[in-house]
């Protein structure tokens, strides 16, 4: 395998202004446990995610909730709510970070420190509520039925422009308030079957795209890792796509997923902890590039789709005649059987990888 380090060119995420030029994404964010996970910061991450600068109708968010709480569905319903007001605000004025606590909390990394330990107080007299809030809708946290709830429909390619209301909160005329879509899956766990923790809710999560969005790229986080530069999807974008002919548009389609690193807000100035993991990021797994190949380190990785399924997404693909020889079967009848060939599509759909 081929490995190189680089940075994305500014002026190749300049000229990736036309939306045109974009490809469909899909974002997938785990969260697996509300005690740990707190479903505020899922919240947060939901809303950096639909905030940044990329085209609201190629953009389709999902979240996977693993333990099956209603307190975790609740925090991204209301995410959702507040993203018709917030994504406009962001966009109004340009924003920077798009995640709401980061932003009204910039600059205040030891109040937060401070405000942690009050936090946990009341949390923890208000334990009993909390613990009912958690409650699972259908059975336990590892045997429970699956969900599949669209929240925001996807939106569509022309802008739609806000217009002037003085009954609103902030003034969003002449401001695009599509919101890019967003699915809260809850994949079913029967009891006494190997779950795979987050490898089997991102398999959950690779099989419900296929089927709702199907974009040829695919970037997962953490619930608590939010989008920090609303540029981060179209950097990461610029090595995927062919920008350029030649040399340039072979070695695009020949990168398989791009690593970003990650970062810590409220580290002590010390960094006793080692949480800006510079160690890690900067000398680590640059020397394992050279010698190992390139590492996954389980979020702020951006794949090509084609990368984990080792065949093309069904819409990309050119030749139907490819897909009825992938299956065993023949090509009779194409032209005049259109409902057999979208049968074809979801067989391969469905066989995906488990």
């Amino acid at each position: 395998m081929d490995v190189f380090v680089t940075t994305a060119d500014p002026d190749g995420i300049v000229a990736l202004d036309d939306d045109a030029l974009l490809p469909a994404m899909d974002v997938f964010v785990t969260t697996a446990d509300p005690d740990k996970e707190p479903p505020l910061a899922t919240a947060n991450t939901v809303l950096s995610i639909l905030a940044a600068g990329y085209p609201a109708g190629k953009v389709t968010c999902y979240v996977s909730d693993d333990a099956s709480t209603e307190v975790t569905r609740n925090a991204v319903v209301e995410a959702a709510r507040f993203a018709a007001l917030w994504v406009p605000f962001c966009r109004k004025h340009g924003v920077e970070p798009r995640n709401p606590e980061a932003y009204f909390n910039a600059g205040e990394g030891e109040l937060q420190a401070d405000g942690m330990a009050g936090a946990g107080a009341r949390q923890e007299a208000g334990a009993p509520r909390a613990a009912d809030a958690r409650r699972r809708r259908r059975g336990a946290a590892d045997d429970h039925a699956g969900v599949v709830q669209v929240l925001i429909d996807s939106a569509g390619s022309a802008p739609q422009l806000g217009v002037a209301d003085g009954s609103k909160l902030i003034d969003v005329a002449s401001v695009d308030v599509r919101l890019p879509a967003l699915v809260y899956v809850c994949r079913e766990k029967p009891r006494g079957h190997a779950h795979h923790r987050k490898a089997g809710a991102m398999n959950a999560l690779l099989r419900a795209s296929a089927v709702l969005s199907n974009a040829p790229f695919i970037l997962n986080l953490d619930c608590d890792h939010y989008v920090n530069n609303s540029q981060a999807l179209r950097a990461g974008i610029c090595f995927m796509i062919e920008c350029g002919g030649g040399g340039a548009a072979e070695d695009a389609r020949a990168v398989a997923f791009v690593q970003f690193p990650q970062r810590f807000d409220g580290v002590d100035p010390g960094d006793r902890y080692a949480n800006h993991n510079r160690v890690f990021f900067d000398c680590t797994e640059l020397a394992l590039d050279g010698l190992q190949g390139p590492i996954y380190v389980g979020t702020g990785c951006l794949f090509r789709r084609v990368a984990l399924y080792g065949v093309d997404p069904p819409r990309w693909r050119p030749r139907r005649e490819l897909w009825f020889a992938f299956i065993g079967l023949s090509p009779v009848g194409l032209g005049e059987d259109e409902r057999l060939w979208s049968r074809m599509k979801q067989m391969v759909i469905l066989s995906g990888p488990r």
